[in-house]
């Protein structure tokens, strides 16, 4: 039988959006970012799954010269060389039921309000006692989508609709700083 572990164990528990405070949904009520929710002004979804997949492509360097990388020696690279172009971009899939008798917003999908949303995302809520705190502080993910495709699940066997809305991310969450943004604060519903 295994012994206790050597470090504490450290884990961000997932948040399930339950209160009425703005700080306390997994949708933030804030002005930029409550277009995706189960009372969202643009598309409507009682998420109950989400995927993100972040990246940035690849630029095979090999048989380049080192001046060419912004270093001092004129060598060429022999051995195989990958640089990140610095670009990212990501996937996001958001999965659940569609909430009361509300609509979608399906038509969305081709409408100006519809291009690029703000969407600021609860993850996770937890405590850090290796820094002294105990205080919770909870982690959000902020990233500017574009709304793709919206999948409708119905089957006789469910009592829930589901719905599936996928987009690709774009630009910066509020048109600055970095494109996808982690907010890690006691109440991840404020910008600050």
């Amino acid at each position: 039988m295994a012994g206790p572990a050597r470090h504490p164990h450290i884990a961000l528990r997932r948040f399930d959006g339950r209160g009425d405070n703005s700080d306390d949904k997994l949708f933030p009520h804030i002005s930029s970012a409550h277009v995706i929710a189960h009372d969202g002004s643009i598309f409507k979804i009682k998420l109950l799954r989400a995927r993100f997949e972040f990246s940035t492509d690849l630029f095979d360097a090999t048989g380049e010269f080192t001046t060419n990388l912004d270093t001092s020696e004129a060598n060429a690279i022999r051995d195989r060389k990958l640089v990140s172009l610095s670009r990212m971009k990501g996937t996001v899939v958001l999965a659940g039921h569609v909430p009361s008798a509300n609509v979608i917003g399906i038509a969305n999908l081709e409408q100006a309000t519809g291009q690029s949303l703000d969407v600021k995302i609860v993850l996770g809520e937890g405590n850090d006692t290796i820094t002294g705190s105990n205080a919770v502080h909870k982690l959000a993910l902020a990233f500017r989508m574009v709304p793709q495709e919206i999948a409708i699940d119905w089957s006789t066997e469910s009592n829930e609709l589901g719905v599936t809305i996928t987009g690709q991310t774009t630009e910066q969450f509020g048109g600055s700083g970095d494109p996808i943004q982690e907010t890690a604060s006691a109440t991840a519903g404020n910008d600050t």
